[in-house]
């Protein structure tokens, strides 16, 4: 028995479906977008925390710092991009990478490019 067409249609959807299909402006495109980055950076400070966690080097703590910095300052980007769709949210992001940042550049010692 052949398969109908809106089985076959309904499957090939679910393959192929991304989030950023479904954006009907640039600017939820933009949004959307940041927000993989922002998850993307955020898991690279993550895994670059286990690294320093199992050597405890100046060199790895700094290079998790740097890791932490970029995560904050998508998050920020993210914030300003979404605000139009999740205000409140986005102004608690902002607010929290506004934060943590300074902290870090300050007090951790380490050098960062700016």
């Amino acid at each position: 028995m052949p398969a109908k067409p809106h089985v076959l249609v309904a499957a090939v959807a679910l393959v192929f479906w991304s989030p950023t299909l479904l954006a009907a402006t640039p600017e939820e495109t933009r949004c959307l977008s940041l927000i993989e980055a922002t998850k993307s950076a955020e898991q690279e400070a993550r895994g670059q925390h286990a690294i320093y966690q199992q050597d405890k080097t100046e060199a790895h703590r700094c290079a998790y710092l740097r890791k932490a910095l970029v995560h904050f300052d998508t998050m920020k980007k993210m914030g300003k991009a979404c605000m139009a769709f999740q205000p409140e949210l986005a102004k608690q992001v902002i607010s929290t990478a506004n934060r943590s940042a300074p902290n870090i550049r300050k007090e951790s010692g380490c050098r960062f490019p700016r």
